[in-house]
C-alpha cells in the first residue's frame, strides 16, 4: 500500500510540475486608456495583431455581437466570445502586427502582467485585437467610442450622452429584433434634441412578436 501511495504522490508531483511549466496567457482591454493588460506565465514573447472593424456593418451582419460587446448582458445562447471571433475574423489579414519580448525576470511560474499601449494612430479606431503565443490565440474588441448609452426598458427609450455626459443630438441608432428564432431589422433613426430615441414605437403590430432587441448606437 505504501508503494501505491508513493507512486500516486510522484505522479501528482509530475502533473503539478508540468502544469507549472505550461504557457498561460490572457488579457484585458482598457478602452479609455488605449491599453492592453497582458497576463502571462512561461512565455518569452507575445504577438499582438490589430484589425480595423466597421462596427455598424458588423452589427448589421451579426446583431448578436451586441451581447458580446456588452459584457453585462446575459448571453442566452452561450456564445463563446473567443470561438465566435475566430469564426468571424479568422481569415482576415491584420492591419498591424507587433511582437513584444518578455524579459527573463517575467517568465517564471507565477503569472506576471505587462501593459501594452495601442499605437496612438489606432486608438481612435474600433479594433479587433488578437493576442498570440504559439498555439494560444485570444481575441477581443477594442471600442474607441466614449459615448454613454442609458436604456430605460419601461419606456422603451434610450439616451445617448457624450463623454462629458451631455445629450448627443442626431446620434444614429439601429435596432434589430428577435422574432421566434429569426433576427430581423426593426427600426432605425436619430436621437432628438435631448439625446433620446424610442426603440419600441413602430406603426405596425410587430412589437407583439418581439422577444428581444439588439441595439446599435
Amino acid at each position: 500500500e505504501m508503494d501505491i501511495v508513493e507512486e500516486d504522490k510522484d505522479r501528482d508531483n509530475i502533473i503539478k510540475e508540468l502544469k507549472e511549466k505550461e504557457p498561460n496567457l490572457s488579457f484585458n482591454i482598457e478602452n479609455k486608456d488605449g491599453k492592453i493588460v497582458l497576463f502571462h506565465r512561461n512565455i518569452n514573447e507575445i504577438t499582438i495583431k490589430l484589425y480595423f472593424i466597421d462596427l455598424e456593418i458588423l452589427f448589421t451582419r451579426e446583431p448578436k455581437i451586441s451581447e458580446i460587446i456588452n459584457k453585462s448582458v446575459n448571453n442566452e445562447d452561450n456564445i463563446n466570445k473567443n470561438d465566435y471571433m475566430k469564426e468571424k475574423f479568422g481569415f482576415v489579414q491584420a492591419n498591424y502586427i507587433e511582437t513584444i519580448k518578455i524579459p527573463d525576470s517575467k517568465k517564471n511560474k507565477n503569472t506576471n502582467s505587462t501593459i501594452y499601449e495601442i499605437p496612438k494612430i489606432y486608438q481612435k479606431k474600433n479594433l479587433l485585437i488578437e493576442v498570440n503565443y504559439e498555439s494560444i490565440k485570444l481575441l477581443d474588441l477594442y471600442l474607441s467610442s466614449n459615448l454613454n448609452v442609458i436604456i430605460t426598458e419601461s419606456l422603451g427609450e434610450l439616451k445617448v450622452l457624450d463623454q462629458n455626459l451631455k445629450p448627443l443630438i442626431k446620434a444614429y441608432v439601429k435596432v434589430y429584433a428577435k422574432l421566434n428564432n429569426n433576427i430581423q431589422f426593426y427600426k432605425d433613426g436619430y436621437t432628438d434634441l435631448n439625446g433620446n430615441f424610442n426603440y419600441l414605437a413602430l406603426n405596425t403590430d410587430l412589437l407583439n412578436k418581439v422577444k428581444k432587441f439588439y441595439i446599435y448606437a
